[in-house]
C-alpha cells in the first residue's frame, strides 16, 4: 500500500468527493512533512508542501465556493499550484537580499518542483481521481506556458494594474481575474468581492504557514543542476 493509499478511498468525481480528496491530502502532506518542522529542518521540501498543501486548500475552497466549478477543477488547481508556486519565491526574494541569496532562491525551484512532482505521481498511483483533479497541474502546458506566464505577472510584476500598487494585492486581483474567467467557462455566477476575499484571506493564512515561515535559506542545501536547466 502506498503511503497516500491509507488516507484515501474510490470515490465518483462530484463536487463533494473532489473537495474531501482535497482535505485527505492536505492532511496526509501536514503529517508527513510535519516531522521535518518538528526536527527543525529547512529543505526544499517545506517548501514543496507549502504549495501543495496551500495549492489544495484554496481549490477545495474555491470548489466549496461554486460546486458547479468541478468541470474546471483540473485547470484551477493548474492556476492555485501556479500562484503558490510564485508566492514562496516572492516571499524570500523580499526577505533575503544579498546577491547571493537572491541567486539561489532562483536556483531553488528546480529542487521544489522535483519532490512537488513526485508527491503528485505518487498520489495519482495512489488514486486515479487525482488525474481528475491535478492533470493539468503536473502536465508539459504547466511549464512550458503558465508557470513562465504567471512567473511575470505574480514575481516581476507584469501583471495589468497599477505599478505601484502593492505587490501582494496586485497578485490577488490578477489571480481573481483567471479564477473568475474559468467560473465563467461554466457560466457560473460570482461576487468578484466575495470571491477576492476567499483569496486575499487564503494568501495571509499562506503566508503565516509554518512551512514558509520556518524555512531558512541559509540552511538550505541544494542541489545545483546545469545551468540549461533553468532556460
Amino acid at each position: 500500500m502506498g503511503f497516500f493509499s491509507q488516507f484515501f478511498g474510490k470515490g465518483i468525481p462530484d463536487p463533494l468527493t473532489v473537495s474531501n480528496r482535497f482535505d485527505d491530502a492536505i492532511n496526509a502532506i501536514f503529517e508527513y512533512y510535519g516531522k521535518t518542522l518538528y526536527e527543525g529542518k529547512s529543505t526544499p521540501a517545506l517548501l514543496a508542501a507549502f504549495t501543495l498543501t496551500n495549492s489544495f486548500i484554496t481549490s477545495r475552497n474555491l470548489l466549496n465556493f461554486r460546486p458547479k466549478a468541478i468541470g474546471r477543477i483540473e485547470r484551477i488547481t493548474c492556476e492555485t499550484r501556479a500562484y503558490f508556486d510564485c508566492l514562496w519565491q516572492l516571499d524570500l526574494l523580499n526577505r533575503y537580499l544579498t546577491d547571493a541569496e537572491q541567486k539561489k532562491i532562483s536556483t531553488l525551484y528546480a529542487n521544489v518542483d522535483l519532490i512537488v512532482m513526485a508527491l503528485i505521481r505518487r498520489m495519482k498511483q495512489d488514486d486515479a481521481l487525482f488525474d481528475f483533479m491535478l492533470g493539468k497541474a503536473s502536465s508539459a502546458d504547466y511549464f512550458n506556458i503558465i508557470l513562465k506566464e504567471r512567473i511575470k505577472a505574480y514575481i516581476w510584476g507584469h501583471s495589468p494594474g497599477d505599478p505601484e500598487e502593492n505587490i501582494y494585492l496586485k497578485n490577488t486581483k490578477y489571480f481573481g481575474n483567471i479564477i473568475l474567467a474559468e467560473f465563467a467557462k461554466e457560466s457560473i455566477d460570482v461576487n468578484e468581492y466575495e470571491l477576492l476575499c476567499l483569496i486575499a484571506n487564503d494568501t495571509a493564512n499562506a503566508l503565516k504557514q509554518k512551512f514558509l515561515t520556518e524555512f531558512d535559506l541559509n540552511r538550505c542545501e541544494i542541489i545545483k543542476f546545469p545551468d540549461e536547466f533553468y532556460t
